[in-house]
């Protein structure tokens, strides 16, 4: 009798535990069965509602740039993306991002920014594009069968080719030392460049009348200028010529200024000429 009520005992409890499995499986392929529609009902919103789909494209800004080329700009960025984005295309507004780096930019030199504003509302994406200014020209002069001219920033970017001017009313360099530049890169390193802005800067501010500035060597770090009727300057690239402006006013002063072979501030704070 004993021996029987075990065995009932046994039974009832192996089949409680069948029980207990069955509502675990039963709640598991629930679950499953919820995650998928809940992963579905996601990508559906995220690929192929209408919230996010963009209707509309708008690029502010564009005066030297096509707008072609900028929206290529932004195709070709899409190969350094992450993964998860590369999954929708450019007609989802996810796909976007909040703006262009350095190096998408290198496409379009003469864009300094492209950034992004996405308006879900309106199903439209807006580009605002910031060109680069025109600051001066660079011709370099080492190849004498080709001389190619090109414009460049404030930064000393080269972005746009030029034609090349004399005379004081554009600021140009002529380049007789580096090999030629493309389209993208910097006149000069960077610790020059605001240093080479600055003698532009007195230069137009002295009132000389200037015929040539030039670049020989750039190992020696300094500019020559030459003038109408009038010394050689030498200034160095290696800190600001600003301070030497009113060394300059003094010396123009003098009524021997056109007889002067050169004036030099390659020292800082000192002026000489001879």
């Amino acid at each position: 009798m004993r021996q029987k009520q075990v065995e009932q005992k046994t039974y009832f409890e192996e089949t409680k535990e069948k029980r207990k499995k069955r509502r675990r499986f039963s709640w598991a392929v629930l679950g499953i069965l919820s995650l998928g529609i809940l992963t579905y009902g996601a990508g559906w919103i995220l690929f192929r509602s209408p919230i996010f789909q963009m209707e509309r494209i708008e690029i502010e800004g564009t005066k030297r740039v096509k707008q072609e080329d900028v929206l290529a700009a932004f195709m070709a960025a899409r190969t350094g993306e992450p993964f998860y984005r590369k999954w929708f295309n450019l007609r989802n507004i996810l796909a976007w991002p909040d703006a262009l780096d350095e190096n998408d930019l290198r496409t379009v030199p003469a864009v300094k920014s492209a950034e992004v504003e996405k308006d879900f509302d309106a199903h439209t994406i807006r580009v605002v594009v910031k060109e680069r200014e025109p600051y001066g020209i660079w011709c370099q002069k080492k190849d004498p069968t080709n001389n190619p001219c090109f414009w460049f920033d404030t930064e000393g970017v080269v972005f746009e080719r030029a034609l090349g001017v004399e005379g004081n009313l554009i600021k140009v360099l002529n380049d007789y030392a580096e090999e030629p530049l493309g389209l993208g890169r910097k006149i000069l390193p960077d610790r020059f460049v605001s240093n080479l802005l600055s003698i532009f800067e007195v230069l137009g501010r002295s009132g000389l009348s200037v015929r040539e500035v030039r670049l020989d060597n750039l190992l020696n770090e300094e500019i020559e200028v030459r003038t109408n009727g009038g010394p050689k300057l030498y200034f160095s690239l290696r800190f600001s010529a600003a301070s030497t402006l009113a060394a300059i006013e003094t010396v123009t002063a003098r009524s021997d200024f056109k007889r002067l072979e050169y004036v030099d501030f390659r020292v800082e704070n000192r002026a000489y000429y001879k």
